[in-house]
């Protein structure tokens, strides 16, 4: 319950701020990602494949002052995961999904005929919503699931509020269609501190964006 607090009161923080900017765009976007997990369990270096979703969300752009910079956050609806067996007889993979608060700030470019190309850099904090780990069995694709229980003592699977570092390049055109490409990288191990305190794991993801500010 804590942390739901916190992350509200994230959220209506940055959202209040951007909010004060009279020349402030809200945008909404969508598209996919691309997700994996890294880092080390049991003393052996991860390796799995990435695992393919979906992420839809809102964005503000609010510029500062009269300059090239600009204050943009956003609140996105995150598939993330990892797919952790890909045999000829099965698949398993964890379906992680997650209301991600991402803080860039970003610098314009400010182009002669209206376009904008835009980078920047912000950190991300993500909370846990339901998600499961899945098994799939071929041939014909049926699935088991399991639901993934977030917590920090034995009995969980992993932790639930994650954060990280987020990285964005994009453009937009003069009538306010925008194209982007990002790579989050988690700082959090997610391995509970219940569990064995020498395990890491740490989400990872390419997103590409396509979304329309509205004027």
């Amino acid at each position: 319950m804590k942390k739901s607090i916190v992350f509200l009161l994230a959220i209506i923080t940055c959202f209040s701020v951007t909010a004060q900017t009279s020349k402030a765009k809200v945008g909404l976007v969508a598209g996919a990602t691309i997700s994996n997990m890294y880092g080390n369990v049991t003393g052996v270096d991860v390796d799995y494949k990435s695992y393919a979703g979906y992420t839809f969300g809102m964005v503000v752009d609010a510029p500062l002052k009269k300059g090239h910079f600009s204050f943009q956050p956003g609140l996105h609806y995150t598939q993330k995961g990892a797919t952790t067996l890909d045999v000829k007889n099965q698949e398993d993979y964890y379906a992680l999904r997650y209301a991600d608060l991402v803080a860039n700030l970003v610098y314009n470019t400010h182009g002669d005929k209206g376009g904008n190309f835009y980078f920047g850099a912000g950190p991300q904090l993500g909370a846990n919503l339901p998600s499961k780990k899945v098994t799939v069995f071929k041939p014909g694709d049926t699935k088991s699931e399991s639901n993934i229980i977030f917590g920090d003592d034995v009995a969980s699977d992993f932790r639930g509020i994650d954060f990280g570092a987020n990285i964005i390049a994009g453009y937009t055109m003069k009538c306010g269609v925008t194209f982007a490409a990002n790579y989050n990288f988690g700082v959090r191990n997610l391995i509970p501190s219940g569990k064995n305190n020498d395990d890491k794991l740490r989400n990872s993801q390419i997103g590409i964006r396509v979304g329309y500010f509205f004027k």
